[in-house]
């Protein structure tokens, strides 16, 4: 595997860009490793899984599902050995097919932390009737400084949108209906989710910086990792399945930022939440 990195857009626009270059081995091991997963989804051994592929999915659908499982792995595991953090699902585009036994290409984009300021200095005061959760929300939505990149509000917008879209479905109401419930007109609607996209942007940027300030070493991170996947998993005995699962998927990078997160959380409430007519610290 050659790559090529490419970070001119990284200081301005908080992005980072590679170029892919995977010979045939390494094609053939990510493709097996993506039959392997839908295997155990499908709760066969690899080969019956190829087969049910061939007959139930056209060619441009087989082609699809490998292209987009060994963009998903590389991209993932050039997450983890990158030395700066990065936010949600990296993106990745590809022009030439991708098939067993042969060379294949493609290009990645990293989100990278946005270059906002937030103070940790002044405490986030929390009165006993506030819910915790929700006061340092508040705290750090009106804290956090700088400029949101239009990446990455675009990307959480879509987000946002989708989950609108499928949260009426499951409602059964439409989108002019709920307006009509909501006294919205149509702009109002598509201005409450681009405040909803940009506070979710400053949060996820809040806790990545308070991560950074918790200088929390890697077996700490680690270690959190493990947990979130024995709660995900529901018990130690399948986290290891689920860990495998994930990096079959290419999705420990969205793991690891969880991880970050939460121990960036944990930071404030140990390091800047103090109860209100507590003694601030000198």
């Amino acid at each position: 595997m050659r790559v090529e990195w490419i970070d001119r857009d990284a200081e301005a626009f908080r992005t980072l860009h590679a170029h892919v270059f995977l010979d045939a081995e390494d094609v053939d091991t990510h493709v097996g490793a993506a039959y392997e997963r839908l295997a155990r989804i499908l709760k066969c051994d690899a080969e019956a899984a190829r087969e049910r592929a061939r007959v139930m999915l056209t060619d441009s659908e087989i082609e699809r599902f490998m292209a987009e499982s060994v963009m998903a792995r590389v991209a993932d595991d050039l997450d983890a050995d990158l030395d700066v953090p990065t936010m949600y699902a990296p993106a990745c585009e590809h022009r030439d097919p991708c098939r067993e036994g042969e060379p294949f290409s493609f290009a990645v984009k990293y989100l990278l932390v946005p270059a906002m300021e937030l103070d940790f200095e002044r405490p986030i005061v929390l009165a006993e009737d506030d819910d915790e959760n929700a006061r340092i929300d508040a705290a750090l939505s009106a804290r956090i400084h700088g400029e949101i990149p239009q990446a990455h509000l675009k990307l959480q917008i879509d987000a946002v949108r989708t989950e609108f879209r499928a949260e009426l479905k499951r409602r059964g109401v439409t989108s002019k209906e709920y307006r009509m419930q909501r006294r919205l007109k149509p702009q109002e609607l598509v201005d409450e989710l681009h405040d909803k996209a940009c506070e979710r942007v400053k949060r996820d940027t809040a806790l990545e910086l308070a991560f950074k300030a918790s200088e929390s070493e890697l077996d700490a991170l680690e270690g959190r990792m493990n947990g979130l996947l024995v709660t995900q998993a529901k018990g130690t005995n399948q986290s290891e399945d689920l860990r495998r699962d994930m990096k079959d998927a290419g999705r420990l990078c969205l793991l690891r930022q969880q991880a970050r997160r939460d121990i960036g959380l944990d930071w404030i409430k140990r390091s800047v939440v103090m109860k209100e007519g507590a003694a601030q610290p000198e």
